[in-house]
């Protein structure tokens, strides 16, 4: 019955037939005697190998194989399958060679056909003939006749063999020329980056060594780190070029089978094939990034990796196609040459690692250093300044800025000290609030110590940020306007953050490298808290001696219009604290009206009084707010449109009075780009001084500063009240006593003429009460 061939059958049949002659090559008769069938017959090369049953077949074989096993090789091998009404008929053709003292020399062309039939579902061999070409006959010949043709043959069979043996050498001479190559770039390795050019010489090599575009899809060395969970691969081809990456190994289910396989493999060699869906899923992974689109892996049916492990690492290459052994072959002696480069991998990275520890050591002692020299607490931005230069000069080439967040005692404020070169150093005074997208990471690292923290920023969320830190008065930054992605990094310390912001992801290295800088910077935080507690105690005592000095002027008040000279030495206090203050003033709050009395630009004297209705701030819903409840401060930042609409307003509503002639007049006042408001309250009003431009987050120092200036003008406006009782009590008694003067001169008249002394008196006692009154009345008399 003739038996349909197909590719499973072919490999079914080949499998079995190979087995054989691999089993005979390594001399295991047991192994060669089961494939043999009970009626197996065979006709050798040899002239009494002639068998009709396997007894004698199987006993030839156990007298002879000690001149095989480990002594023959096969080389050049062409096969051929072809079914024969039940049968399977082997056709195989190949060069034999034979190991002659350590060095394998080609011996004769090798021709066998082989019968195998299927037998209780084992296929099994039952008739072979094998045989080695005649030398001594030419083409067309049958038979050597002439001794002639006969020498001639024995000397075209030498000229043949010796050919075929130049051949193999050249071969083997242009193998190692190969080898040698990549040998001497491995050795001449300075770098860990210098592993690319060791796989781009063995892509070269292997193609110049006959391997085939489809055979050769990219050369690849992979170093495995399983600490981190990646590895580093280096990888060169014809479209790509050479190419460096790191690679997660959970980034793709195919990643992860690779390196399973490969750890799975009994040998330090494995060879790897993917088809089907898990080629199919591979492939759109690839084509999902634009650089890597590689239209031929679009086009395969499969792939094959074939990988040599060494140490961590593995050498290998991807084919399109299965390789023939010949090729398998080559590229172990490749691998064997990478041992090399690996151990000089080991050692360049080795060293680079102590290099790299140094540099990081250097690093973190000139942040140390820094922080061991602060003398002052706003000092603490020369050690963000000294963080960023630092982790710039080991390679973070993404980051924006460097940044040191401590939080402010008890409240929801916090100090920010950020510098970068291209926005400088500032020092801000912040509230967790100020930022939604941020307030729940600052209050968590407020609250934690040493954990990391990572937040990544994009879309809408980064577009908000821009726009809240225009907001905020920062300068423009081109770098974070192009952002597409900004990323925090923080390391907190229980009471702030350490870290940076970032242009992309940091990579785990980079995260361990900031991690150490947090370590060091408790150095620079205790030193922090020492010099904060003793400015405080500092601060304190030059607040409490300023409001003393205050207190010193109220106490010396004798009369009511002193109340204007404490508001003066209340500004002077002021800016002694080291604030900024332009205008200085007070206002007394009156059920329908405010009256305000504030200080000249310069702050030496007295400039205007004005009154406004109260309606003004009710139009205002942030300072009719603030008048409605307890809090003591309030801030009115005003751009430029807000503060001209607020000026005019006041100028139109308001009655104002020009104590100082150097001070602005209303129309002054409207030359101003926007305007800043800080007022506290006080129990009569309010007190309070601007400053020009919009200024959202003034410093809380000079809040707190002017909340406690509140309570002493309370004690000020209250001696003033006392002032202006005596005095009106003073003024009364003095009226009283002029009115009964004029009234005893009147009394003591005896005729008219005396009128004129009347007049006297009463002008007398009228320029006692007010000079210009009694002008007033001297004229009406007249």
């Amino acid at each position: 019955m003739q038996m349909k061939l197909n590719k499973n059958l072919e490999a079914e049949v080949l499998k079995v037939y190979q087995t054989f002659f691999d089993n005979y090559i390594k001399g295991d008769v047991n192994a060669i005697t089961d494939l043999l069938d009970d009626d197996y017959n065979q006709v050798g090369s040899a002239e009494s190998e002639v068998f009709f049953n396997k007894i004698d077949a199987v006993n030839f074989i156990i007298e002879t194989i000690d001149q095989v096993a480990g002594k023959t090789e096969i080389r050049n091998r062409m096969l051929k399958v072809e079914s024969l009404e039940g049968y399977m008929l082997i056709t195989d053709l190949f060069d034999m060679y034979v190991l002659i003292e350590s060095e394998w020399t080609f011996y004769s062309k090798f021709r066998a056909s082989s019968l195998m039939q299927k037998k209780a579902e084992k296929w099994k061999i039952v008739h072979q003939h094998s045989s080695l070409p005649d030398t001594k006959t030419e083409e067309g010949e049958n038979i050597a006749i002439e001794k002639v043709s006969e020498e001639n043959r024995e000397l075209r069979d030498a000229i043949k063999r010796r050919t075929v043996e130049l051949e193999q050498k050249n071969r083997e001479l242009e193998i190692e020329t190969s080898l040698e190559r990549v040998r001497s770039l491995a050795m001449g390795m300075q770098q860990q980056a210098d592993l690319l050019k060791v796989c781009k010489q063995v892509y070269l090599e292997l193609q110049s060594l006959g391997f085939t575009k489809s055979e050769l899809r990219n050369a690849q060395i992979v170093i495995n780190n399983d600490d981190k969970g990646v590895y580093y691969g280096y990888q060169h081809s014809e479209q790509q070029g050479s190419e460096f990456s790191e690679v997660p190994y959970n980034i793709h289910p195919t990643v992860t089978y690779l390196r399973d396989q490969l750890k799975k493999s009994d040998a330090a060699f494995a060879g790897i094939t993917i088809k089907g869906k898990k080629l199919a899923d591979w492939k759109d992974f690839v084509n999902s990034f634009p650089q890597k689109h590689d239209k031929e892996l679009n086009a395969a049916n499969e792939l094959h990796y074939y990988f040599h492990s060494v140490g961590i690492g593995a050498l290998g290459i991807s084919s399109y196609q299965k390789l023939a052994e010949e090729k398998i072959s080559l590229l172990h002696r490749f691998s064997n040459v990478f041992n090399l480069a690996y151990q000089r991998y080991e050692d360049i990275s080795q060293a680079e690692e102590q290099a790299r520890e140094a540099q990081i050591q250097l690093a973190l002692e000139k942040v140390r250093m820094v922080a061991l020299g602060l003398n002052k607490s706003k000092e603490m931005l020369a050690v963000a300044k000294a963080l960023y230069e630092q982790l710039v000069a080991l390679g973070f080439s993404r980051i924006r800025n460097a940044i040191i967040d401590i939080k402010n005692g008890e409240t929801d404020t916090f100090t920010d000290y950020d510098y970068s070169h291209e926005m400088s150093g500032t020092i801000t005074q912040m509230s967790y609030h100020d930022d939604p997208t941020l307030e729940g990471q600052f209050k968590k690292m407020a609250t934690t110590t040493n954990d990391f923290f990572e937040l990544l920023l994009e879309g809408k969320e980064l577009e908000d940020l821009k726009k809240m830190r225009i907001k905020n008065g920062e300068a423009p930054d081109a770098r974070l306007n192009n952002a597409d992605l900004l990323t925090y990094n923080f390391y907190s310390f229980g009471n702030g953050a350490i870290g940076i912001s970032n242009f992309g992801v940091m990579t785990e290295e980079e995260k361990s490298v900031l991690a150490r800088f947090s370590n060091v910077f408790t150095f620079a935080y205790k030193r922090y808290r020492d010099m904060v507690n003793a400015e405080a105690q500092a601060r304190e005592v030059q607040v409490e001696l300023a409001m003393e000095r205050i207190r010193t002027r109220v106490t010396a008040m004798k009369t009511s219009s002193d109340l204007l000279d404490i508001v003066v030495t209340m500004r002077t206090e002021f800016i002694s604290l080291g604030h900024e203050a332009n205008y200085f003033w007070y206002m007394r709050w009156h059920p329908e009206t405010y009256e305000k009395t504030m200080t000249s630009g310069d702050g030496t004297k007295i400039g205007m009084v004005m009154t406004l209705p109260r309606h003004i701030h009710g139009d205002i819903p942030l300072l009719a707010d603030w008048e409605k409840s307890d809090k003591p401060t309030v801030v009115f930042a005003m751009d430029e449109e807000t503060a001209l609409d607020y000026v005019d307003k006041m100028i139109t509503l308001g009655d104002f009075k020009q104590v100082d002639p150097q001070a602005p007049t209303p129309d002054d006042i409207r030359h101003i780009n926007g305007l800043t408001f800080i007022m506290a309250r006080t129990a009569y009003g309010e007190i309070g001084f601007s400053l020009p431009g919009a200024v959202p987050n003034p410093p809380q120092d000079s809040l707190d500063t002017l909340v406690r200036f509140a309570t002493v003008f309370d004690l000020a406006y209250s001696r003033f009240e006392d002032l202006k009782k005596a005095e009106n009590r003073h003024r009364e008694t003095q009226i009283d006593l002029g009115l009964e003067r004029v009234r005893a001169r009147a009394m003591a008249m005896q005729n008219s003429n005396e009128l004129s002394e009347l007049v006297d008196t009463v002008f007398q006692e009228l320029t006692k009460l007010d000079f210009s009154l009694a002008m007033c009345i001297i004229n009406i008399i007249n």
